[in-house]
């Protein structure tokens, strides 16, 4: 499927040296880096969701980050 966006010139450039460094085309660089944002908004909703069901009134700005370093995840 093609979708056209349109981004800033210096965002452009950063994405067309970053695919380059990851020897990946510009399509599948975006492609890859969509779908990580898309699973790590999945994932901080869900660990939000269970804290809110587990009896936790408030759910702070870094929770994410604290259970990532917590298990020594870094992505």
């Amino acid at each position: 499927m093609r979708i056209t966006v349109h981004v800033p010139n210096t965002l452009a450039e950063d994405i067309r040296r970053a695919a380059a460094s990851e020897r990946k085309s510009i399509s599948r660089f975006v492609a890859d880096a969509i779908q990580w944002y898309i699973r790590e908004v999945r994932k901080r909703r869900s660990i939000e969701r269970v804290l809110r069901i587990a009896g936790s009134a408030e759910v702070a700005e870094d929770v994410l980050e604290a259970l990532q370093n917590a298990r020594g995840d870094r992505t």
